[in-house]
């Protein structure tokens, strides 16, 4: 009987690992993708080491109803207001950037994986923490 009870626990514990293995427990708050860096800093402090990944440049059609009031640098030119109603090939270009936190000896090191100013990824590392950190603001 014993075993069952265990053999559920498991089974449970798995389940939630698999839920939130795309989040981080910070203190009393959750950080997921889509959060800005200045989310994840007020939720979980500042990062114990930071690693710059370059960046990356990302395209796409884009209405010129989009572009009200924003100044888009595009392919063939400057999208403004008066491009009403004209397609445009946008870019823009990401500063990639990855940041690590150690909670403790007591988790495993977490890294976010950041594109311009929002959280895209969020990992655990295969990486122990050590010593007495937290993860707190």
């Amino acid at each position: 009987m014993k075993s069952i009870y265990s053999l559920l626990i498991c089974i449970c514990l798995l389940g939630m690992s698999i839920a939130y293995g795309d989040s981080l427990r910070c203190a009393y708050d959750i950080v997921s993708p889509g959060d800005s860096k200045v989310v994840v800093a007020m939720k979980c402090g500042k990062p114990h080491w930071r690693e710059s990944l370059g960046s990356v440049t990302r395209g796409a059609l884009r209405s010129g109803e989009e572009f009200i009031g924003s100044d888009v640098q595009t392919k063939g030119g400057r999208a403004r207001d008066h491009d009403k109603g004209t397609t445009v090939y946008a870019e823009q270009t990401l500063v990639l950037e990855k940041w690590f936190y150690d909670c403790g000896s007591d988790a495993f090191i977490h890294a976010i994986t950041f594109e311009g100013d929002l959280a895209t990824k969020i990992e655990s590392t295969s990486r122990p923490g050590t010593g007495n950190h937290t993860c707190e603001p």
